[in-house]
């Protein structure tokens, strides 16, 4: 199978929890690497979950992200059909 590398989203958020990527039907997403830009004059805090917004979801704990920020994720999330961010 070829791998096709793409920029998945690029969104703003807000301050509740969002789904900001599905993986299509018959497809493998694999992560790896995220970059989170705080555009704001405040600090603002990010959470990452992986199917859901429970704690046993969490793949990445509330991190700051300064005024005009930025934070990265450097791993690898495996990702399956229907699987969300």
């Amino acid at each position: 199978m070829a791998e096709t590398y793409k920029k998945l989203v690029q969104t703003l958020v807000d301050s509740s929890n969002e789904t900001f990527y599905t993986v299509a039907s018959n497809t493998t997403t694999i992560i790896r690497s995220m970059r989170a830009v705080n555009t704001t004059g405040t600090a603002a805090t990010l959470k990452l979950f992986h199917d859901g917004t429970a704690t046993s979801n969490m793949i990445l704990p509330a991190v700051t992200i300064e005024a005009n920020g930025w934070a990265e994720f450097d791993g690898t999330i495996i990702m399956e059909a229907a699987d969300t961010l």
